[in-house]
């Protein structure tokens, strides 16, 4: 079963990821002729069914680590986007993204205020565990899009996104308000490591063995004979603690 799976009218349906086979249900229950996918990896494993049941299949993921990415979503008109249907629209979850773009299609199309579009989107679990920062945003470039922040001009909420900057002051990557408007979400945080070990989850690698993995000390690195510090970002922004990968720093020890 399709997780937050609802019809919103007639020619348009919303919800998470299908399977191959939950693909070939909406074809065969609902009619379904588009496909809109905001999640890349879940867009990728229906593309080749889609294909064979010849439904149109719009790859348009947002990756919220990539500002790129809401921008091209927000160039396209969303109501011509999953018009022409029936449309099944969905994310990996159907709440967060698939949330943004409903609400969105609600003040534009329906003509509904960006609170009952909000509070339509917060039913079907908008913003749960997701970055209060991000959830923010997104309420901002629905409040942009109905009119009542300022302009009724949509576009403006593709100002909100392309008006971010990077603050290189912390390197925590969330997007914040007002006079602290400084950085889109979500960079790594150079204290984190890239890759972290995991025997069971198959999708991270292992990294290269570093100082912590040998039980030695994070410290500015001191000539002890020591290995040095390998496969870890440097936590000190006043010089290298190791070989890299470091964002701060200038050389290699």
């Amino acid at each position: 079963m399709i997780p937050n799976f609802h019809k919103v009218n007639d020619e348009l349906y919303r919800g998470g990821a299908p399977t191959v086979h939950d693909v070939i249900h909406l074809k065969d229950k609902y009619d379904i002729n588009k496909i809109v996918s905001l999640d890349e990896f879940s867009g990728k494993r229906i593309d080749k069914v889609c294909k064979l049941l010849h439904i149109k299949h719009i790859m348009m993921p947002i990756d919220i680590a990539k500002r790129s990415s809401l921008l091209k979503f927000l160039s396209h008109d969303i109501v011509d986007m999953v018009s022409h249907g029936p449309t099944y629209i969905h994310c990996q979850h159907g709440k967060d993204r698939t949330g943004l773009a409903m609400a969105l299609y609600r003040c534009e199309h329906d003509g509904w205020s960006c609170k009952r579009a909000i509070k339509e989107a917060k039913s079907f679990g908008f913003g749960i565990g997701v970055d209060p920062m991000i959830v923010a945003l997104y309420e901002r470039i629905i409040k942009k899009s109905c009119g009542c922040a300022d302009t009724n001009d949509v576009n403006s909420a593709y100002d909100i996104v392309s008006n971010e900057q990077s603050n290189p002051s912390n390197n925590l990557g969330y997007t914040l308000d007002a006079l602290e408007q400084i950085n889109w979400s979500p960079y790594s945080d150079y204290r984190v490591r890239e890759f972290p070990f995991s025997t069971i989850d198959s999708e991270w690698p292992e990294q290269y063995n570093n100082r912590q993995d040998r039980g030695l000390s994070d410290a500015l690195y001191v000539d002890t004979g020591e290995i040095p510090q390998v496969g870890t970002y440097d936590q000190n922004t006043n010089g290298i603690n190791g070989s890299g990968p470091s964002l701060v720093g200038t050389g290699i020890l």
